[in-house]
């Protein structure tokens, strides 16, 4: 700004063109004029005037509060959710686990059952064969018998000792007692 025909200003508060003061901010100096401080005259004030300033500050500090709750409340309905589907998931995970230990437990059962039919029928087969060996050892002769159950049995030619050997080797080839 130009002084434009005006005397020369003095700034009291120190502050010039170059640096403009706050327009929102009075500066008040108590001292610059000695009747102000030392004032007599009693000035009431209206209960009003001091009601607004600590109703604003209380208004602001509800608001706060309300604000604080309301983000709290929305932060505790969003942990509630997320805990509830959680709980879902374990609960389908435990129902999934639940159906597949079930299946598991009817495949083993039905292997076992298997297992224990299968040795049966090998120890069957191998007490069939030590009969006919016992039979075939104390026959003796070449001829044709009767067997322990009734039936005709004839005598083992080469081709019979060897499917009885095999039939008594176990899986590494050994020949089993």
């Amino acid at each position: 700004m130009e002084n434009q025909g005006f005397p020369p200003t003095s700034y009291p508060n120190g502050h010039s063109p170059n640096f403009p003061a706050n327009s929102s901010v009075k500066h008040h100096d108590p001292f610059a004029s000695g009747t102000q401080f030392f004032n007599t005259e009693f000035v009431p004030i209206s209960p009003s005037e001091t009601q607004e300033p600590d109703s604003a500050i209380a208004a602001h500090l509800l608001a706060v509060e309300e604000e604080k709750r309301r983000r709290n409340t929305a932060a505790s309905a969003r942990f509630r959710q997320k805990k509830k589907e959680r709980e879902q998931a374990l609960e389908k995970t435990a129902m999934e686990m639940t159906e597949k230990v079930r299946g598991l437990e009817q495949k083993v059962g039905q292997l076992e059952l298997e297992n224990k039919w299968l040795r049966g029928l090998i120890v069957e087969r191998r007490r069939k064969m030590s009969s006919m060996m016992e039979d075939d050892a104390g026959e003796g002769s070449g001829s044709s018998r009767k067997s322990g159950d009734g039936k005709k049995s004839r005598k083992k030619g080469s081709t019979d000792v060897e499917t009885e050997k095999s039939l008594h080797k176990g899986n590494d080839g050994v020949e089993d007692e």
